[in-house]
């Protein structure tokens, strides 16, 4: 790599960097690409010409943000001996980056935000097994259950699961959840962590015990 080619990179990553944080801050509507030059530095040009428009610089934060993810649930698999071990690692990780979860998501629901126009984007967000980490955790699941998962019921586990990890992980710090503590115990963050546990290991038992559901053969 020569010289222009590492200071194309840095560039790149430093508007990839600062774009983060605005979007976090602001939302993609509250955030412009001006405001993205001017805290990176560069000028406008030079944030049209790596990502083309303000979609595009996100969508490809996306994917950053997804294999950081992806990264992060791959190291929690080797560490772990159970599915449910690997889950509540998930959601523990989840609950503390609850405020950057939450952010995302409010990108996501941007009515203003169109799908990705880079293939190579739209291919990365795609092509993955389901959520985040989604193959690491129908392997532990494999692991545990006397059959062959057939493709449905393997992808209908990890969507449930990953779908309650997600939402209560980020539901647990939400203003009023924490004030609703001294007056229900069942909102506290350590009774909602123990009810998703509940759910995994009955969303895990009930695949142990309908194999006539799940089986690939």
């Amino acid at each position: 790599m020569n010289l222009i080619d590492l200071e194309n990179a840095s560039t790149k990553e430093k508007i990839l960097d600062v774009s983060r944080k605005l979007f976090a801050k602001y939302g993609f509507e509250g955030t412009s690409i001006r405001d993205i030059a001017k805290e990176s530095g560069v000028n406008v040009s030079a944030v049209n010409y790596h990502f083309k428009n303000k979609a595009g610089l996100f969508w490809h934060n996306m994917v950053v943000s997804y294999e950081m993810m992806e990264s992060q649930i791959e190291i929690f698999s080797k560490k772990c001996d159970s599915a449910i071990d690997l889950c509540m690692s998930i959601y523990d990780h989840f609950y503390q980056q609850s405020d950057a979860l939450r952010s995302t998501m409010r990108m996501l629901l941007s009515e203003s935000l169109d799908p990705p126009e880079d293939p190579a984007v739209a291919q990365r967000l795609t092509a993955t097994f389901g959520p985040p980490g989604g193959r690491f955790i129908a392997a532990k699941i494999q692991q545990e259950i006397p059959y062959k998962f057939d493709d449905e019921g393997i992808y209908w586990a990890v969507k449930t699961i990953f779908g309650s990890i997600f939402h209560w992980s980020m539901m647990c710090k939400m203003a009023h959840i924490k004030k609703g503590h001294s007056l229900d115990y069942l909102i506290e963050p350590k009774q909602i962590r123990k009810d998703v546990e509940r759910l995994i290991t009955a969303t895990l038992e009930y695949i142990k015990n309908h194999k006539e559901i799940f089986d690939k053969e």
